[in-house]
């Protein structure tokens, strides 16, 4: 009896064994066999993918549009041709980092001045290769300008919208009709005249609107949610590195796909977002944005040595001001480009239609909480609202979603839906082409403007050059313009306004009525005049010549300190390529023997309305110098007495300037006994005023005063030797 069960038992071992064998076998035919057609398999997987690109005629309408839309960008890009100031502080990093300094603006100095990390390191990378950097950061912008309008196509795409309670044949052109409004989102940001300005500026800008906008495709792509969504969760990672804002970006998306499985889900609430929070998928993607950032924040820490760049600390802040100017650059935004939110409002009716609401729900969401965050922080200085830029491809997304929500409305009732189509789809291209013309001359106003600026502070930083090889010794500036003029210099820069100086950014000392002034445009409120005084700066550079414009340019105005050790002097810069020399102005350090002592008490500042005046004063001489001798009228030169006599009020004692922009106005008169008194009562307020002397010189030249004419031809000479050649220097 036991001999037969261990036969049996024998037998069932072996027929078990037979059978993995077997098993193994097919398995070893089946691998080799797959082997041998993996090339062949490789082909029709690659043939398949190319299968599921629809080419309906409707599809390949839209890949025109997007395509033409593409090249006119690049041709309307090119026609602008401009290159923003703030782009030389990345280049002036990675002028350093190439150089072996590290990442520096000034050597020596370990500051976060950049938020641009990963653009940076893109540049620093073609810089390597012998790139010019100037040419490769508008050609990369622009790259990535064109990239953004596909990318904005596919978020319309994307963006799904059912065709339920059509009947059959209209619910087919509903769908059909899905890529022609899908392609009119890039038409949108084709004519808008802010995409342009920043799509050709060489700043990150475009970069970062890509990849948040792929992010969101991914995310509205996204098929099945039990798997990673690595295209997601990787071009977040980047836009995170590329600006401090991806991390909002990747917040509020991730949110977005946490709050859809929550609502979607008939179980707890609490439940269902514990085990979304917990699956491994969404670890995963966690872990894909955080590790590359979670490394570079380990080494911000490291080498700088704080959580957050340095520009977060020196421009941020929470207060009514912030709110108040982040509300009118929202407002500036919309009354531009949204029909004065129109636009932006009136697709929310789509919610209306239940199936519909998700897709709307999730541009709105996006929208809402990155516009709160824009303007929670002030907006931004530069023009062309810089920071919306990342916004507009769902703002145009948006749009186009309810144009088709119209085509929906046409189709079920009826209304010659043909027409409708066509109206609806070459309606609104027609449109934003003859509104674009409209915002060409402003784009070109700006363009002037921006390239005279970096070309301005250009020529001063290579006159600092100029001045440090002529005097054999280091020097020190301080501006607030700082990206060309830096990137021109080898001088120590000092920035005013923070930007890249750790001390200011994290030590401010704003003065209440200086910061509080809503007339100003500038925004960065944060600044430390006492701090700038004691670096002892060799020349200060304001952004607009002698006129102090910026707040921290206005503290350091109003403050004794500085006038006591500084003058303003005339200065000559060459341009290299015209080799033609323009008259610009800067402060410059008296000699410690000549500092003054003008009898105020520490800490004791001058009423801001002098600044004011002076301000009113300077730009009417400006544009009376525009004007020939026939337009000129004795109603401006009255008007500059009054503007002075307010300026007596408030203006220091000692304050020379009034009196000479008067000798000025009075010069262009032809008031000549006038002009000549006023210069003498500016060397009566201040005998160390340049322009009283040169003014004065003029006249003492006219009456053959030989000793005064010496007297103030020697002062010019050693204060500012440039100015002997010429006196129209305002």
């Amino acid at each position: 009896m036991g001999k037969k069960k261990r036969t049996k038992r024998d037998e069932k071992l072996r027929a078990e064994a037979k059978r993995r064998a077997e098993t193994k076998r097919r398995a070893e035919t089946k691998r080799r066999a797959a082997e041998r057609s993996a090339p062949s398999r490789a082909k029709r997987e690659r043939s398949s993918i190319l299968d599921k690109i629809p080419r309906d005629p409707a599809h390949l309408v839209a890949y025109l549009m997007v395509v033409v839309a593409g090249y006119m960008l690049v041709e309307y890009a090119l026609s602008i041709r401009l290159i923003q100031d703030d782009v030389y502080i990345t280049l002036e990093y990675v002028k350093h980092f190439l150089n072996g300094d590290g990442l520096v603006f000034n050597p020596g100095e370990r500051v976060e001045g950049y938020t641009n990390f990963l653009w940076l390191l893109l540049l620093s990378g073609l810089g390597a290769a012998g790139v010019d950097l100037e040419s490769a950061t508008q050609h990369l912008s622009l790259v990535f300008g064109v990239a953004t309008l596909a990318a904005t196509f596919l978020l319309a795409y994307s963006t799904k919208l059912s065709g339920e309670g059509l009947p059959e044949p209209s619910r087919a052109s509903f769908t059909n009709a899905k890529p022609l409004f899908a392609a009119l989102a890039p038409v949108f940001l084709l004519f808008n005249g802010g995409y342009h300005y920043w799509t050709i500026s060489g700043m990150e800008t475009t970069f970062f609107a890509f990849l948040t906008t792929i992010g969101a495709v991914a995310v509205l792509a996204e098929k099945d949610a039990s798997r990673p969504n690595y295209r997601f969760a990787g071009a977040l990672a980047l836009a995170a590195l590329t600006r401090p804002d991806g991390w909002l970006a990747f917040a509020v998306l991730y949110a977005f796909r946490l709050a859809r499985r929550v609502f979607e889900s008939d179980k707890p609430f609490a439940s269902v977002l514990v085990a979304q929070l917990k699956a491994p998928p969404r670890l995963i993607e966690l872990a894909v944005f955080l590790a590359p950032n979670g490394l570079y924040e380990i080494f911000r820490l490291a080498y700088f040595g704080h959580p957050l760049p340095n520009t977060f600390y020196a421009k941020t802040g929470f207060s009514s001001v912030y709110l108040a100017t982040g509300f009118d650059y929202l407002w500036s935004f919309l009354q531009r480009y949204m029909l004065s939110g129109a636009l932006a409002l009136a697709p929310a009716l789509l919610a209306l239609k239940r199936k519909w609401r998700t897709p709307v729900a999730f541009l709105y969401w996006y929208l809402f909480v990155y516009t709160l965050y824009v303007v929670s922080i002030g907006g931004d200085v530069l023009s062309h609202h810089r920071f919306f830029v990342p916004l507009l491809p769902f703002f145009a997304a948006l749009i186009a979603l309810g144009l088709r929500g119209v085509y929906y409305l046409a189709l079920s009732r009826n209304w010659a839906p043909q027409l409708a189509l066509v109206v609806l789809v070459a309606g609104p291209p027609v449109h934003e082409y003859y509104r674009y013309q409209d915002e060409i001359p402003e784009l070109k106003q700006a363009q002037l403007l921006e390239n005279s600026l970096v070309d301005k502070m250009r020529r001063k930083g290579l006159w600092l050059n100029e001045q440090m090889q002529r005097r054999g010794e280091p020097l020190v500036a301080a501006a607030t313009t700082i990206g060309a003029f830096a990137y021109a210099t080898d001088a120590v820069v000092i920035d005013m306004l923070g930007l890249t100086d750790e001390y200011i950014a994290h030590h401010p000392k704003p003065i209440p009525e200086i910061s509080g002034d809503r007339t100003v445009s500038w925004k960065e409120r944060n600044y430390n005049v006492d701090y700038v005084l004691e670096r002892d700066p060799d020349y200060v550079f304001f952004s607009t010549g002698m006129k102090p414009s910026a707040f921290a340019e206005r503290a350091l105005f109003i403050t004794p300190e500085f006038h006591e050790r500084y003058y303003l002097e005339n200065i000559r810069a060459l341009d290299v390529d015209t080799r033609v020399q323009s008259a610009f102005m800067t402060y410059t350090r008296l000699p410690d023997e000549l500092v003054r002592d003008l009898g105020m008490k520490e800490g004791e500042r001058y009423h801001p309305k002098f600044i004011t005046f002076y301000y009113q004063a300077a730009d009417l001489i400006a544009v009376e110098q525009r004007k020939g001798d026939a337009e000129r009228t004795p109603d401006a030169m009255r008007q500059m007495e009054r503007i002075v006599d307010s300026l007596d009020v408030y203006a220091p004692a000692h304050f020379p300037d009034g009196y000479t922009l008067l000798g000025r106005m009075y010069y262009l008169h032809n008031r000549h006994d006038l002009a000549a008194e006023a210069y003498q009562d500016a060397l009566r307020r201040d005998s160390l005023s340049v322009m009283g002397h040169a003014g004065a010189l003029m006249y003492a030249v006219e009456a053959q005063d030989t000793a005064a004419m010496i007297r103030h031809q020697q002062f010019v000479q050693r204060f500012s030797p440039y100015l002997l050649s010429t006196f129209n220097v305002y």
